[in-house]
């Protein structure tokens, strides 16, 4: 190959996987033959990023709470085992369908 980029087949080539496992050879191969056929497995490729709360990307809000509140945002959060953000996405959602 005449260019600075030169494909290597080397089955001594191991790569990671998001899952931890360690793939290399014949397996690599075939896996990359699913990804570009577009018939891999959601175990293979991950996704980056947080997951979608609807069909878009989530816009981020910042607001600001006294002490007092979000001590009580924390601890409800806490008891319910949720996160501030879900807490204060169910009340938002509460409040603006009254």
């Amino acid at each position: 190959m005449g260019s600075s980029e030169e494909f290597i087949d080397d089955d001594s080539i191991e790569y990671g996987l998001a899952s931890g496992e360690v793939v290399a050879g014949e397996e690599l191969d075939s896996l990359g033959d699913a990804f570009a056929s577009g018939e891999y497995h959601p175990k293979i490729i991950r996704p980056r990023g947080r997951p979608l709360l609807g069909d878009a990307p989530s816009k981020i809000l910042q607001v600001r709470l006294d002490p007092e509140l979000a001590e009580k945002l924390s601890t409800r959060a806490g008891e319910e085992h949720k996160s501030n953000s879900e807490i204060m996405r169910q009340a938002l959602t509460k409040y603006l369908a009254s």
